[in-house]
């Protein structure tokens, strides 16, 4: 089996072949993944982090080797905790996003397969995040766009957004929200809830369709539209704006 990295900002990954295809994730830069199979200018790819599979364009295929693939997949690795850091590789600068992994960081540059890449702004290992700061990492992303698939502050969905706060602060979860309701511990009430668990909302199929990340005051800071924060109760999220409940609550877990 052959390996690969993120070695761009933001590579789109799609449901099938080809770049009007539904995008369904993203990697961000220093992400690794397992090579499925190639054909046609498109690579089937397992992503390291939580398991999801889909393609990417082969033109953004960086390999690496099994023995760094590894290394990423059991070891932790620092993330990008500024909403825009920047890189520079060969005099040329680009920028990664909030929530980036820095492979084999040594507190000034990352190496991407024998490429090193040096940060151009300093890392403060004092800044890094834990589960006391969910809240705190989650409102840096308000005001994003929502984006299906995405995983940036560029744009973002419901449980990318989820992922990648836990991620930041050194959490890991499943990319989708009908994945994550399953993990953690269920909470019985609203009023039993802490700010950091994530609330779940269902459709009349009782389908998973939303989740959002609980503050305090019974407040929630979701992806709808653009991340923001709303009031909610034990039937829901209520919109102010349209005096009526725009998400029926399934559940709510501390998966923290």
């Amino acid at each position: 089996m052959e390996y690969g990295i993120a070695a761009l900002s933001m590579i789109p990954v799609r449901s099938e072949q080809g770049d009007t295809k539904e995008m369904i994730t993203q990697l961000l830069f220093g992400d690794h993944y397992a090579i499925l199979e190639a054909e046609n200018g498109w690579t089937k790819i397992k992503l390291g982090y939580d398991g999801y599979i889909g393609w990417i364009d082969t033109k953004q295929v960086t390999s690496i080797t099994k023995f760094d693939y590894i290394d990423l997949d059991n070891k932790q690795h620092p993330v990008a905790y500024h909403l825009i850091w920047w890189m520079t590789k060969d005099n040329a600068n680009f920028p990664i996003p909030l929530g980036s992994t820095l492979p084999f960081f040594d507190g000034m540059q990352c190496v991407v397969s024998e490429e090193k890449y040096a940060l151009r702004t300093s890392y403060n290992e004092e800044n890094t995040f834990d589960k006391t700061k969910i809240t705190e990492v989650a409102r840096m992303y308000l005001g994003a766009p929502y984006l299906w698939g995405g995983k940036s502050l560029f744009g973002i969905d419901c449980s990318g957004l989820t992922q990648m706060v836990y991620k930041i602060c050194n959490i890991k979860i499943s990319r989708d929200a009908k994945e994550q309701v399953l993990e953690g511990t269920k909470i019985n009430t609203l009023d039993e809830s802490e700010p950091g668990d994530l609330a779940f909302f269902n459709n009349e199929e009782d389908k998973i369709t939303h989740v959002g990340i609980i503050l305090k005051n019974k407040e929630i800071l979701h992806a709808s539209g653009v991340v923001k924060i709303n009031k909610m109760d034990k039937k829901g999220i209520k919109s102010e704006d349209l005096k009526d409940y725009t998400h029926t609550l399934h559940s709510i877990r501390r998966l923290a």
